[in-house]
């Protein structure tokens, strides 16, 4: 089920792309890294109730990547799925915010 909604979560995210005409250039121009001390920067893991109450009120977009943390062979780690759903949210959003949403 999960891996279906990540699938579907891909899916909605590469026909926003394709539909305006231009698939993102490997997120060219993205920062993918965190800024400060934390993955959750930026997120509403590291946001305060008030500042989320504020974003609710004002109608804010939330992406919420899904990853599952499951054996992925010798080579990668359990969380690939959690990293996966984490960088497409992130290109999801900066996309976004150049389109103005």
């Amino acid at each position: 089920m999960i891996r279906k909604l990540s699938c579907l979560f891909f899916l909605v995210f590469l026909l926003v792309f394709l539909s305006a005409g231009d698939l993102p250039a490997s997120s060219k121009g993205l920062e993918l890294t965190t800024r400060g001390y934390s993955i959750f920067d930026g997120t509403m893991a590291d946001m305060t109730f008030l500042q989320i109450e504020k974003a609710a009120k004002e109608k804010a977009i939330v992406i919420f990547p899904i990853g599952v943390i499951e054996e992925h062979g010798p080579a990668l780690p359990l969380a690939t799925d959690t990293y996966e759903g984490y960088v497409k949210a992130k290109l999801l959003k900066g996309e976004l915010a150049k389109r103005g949403v």
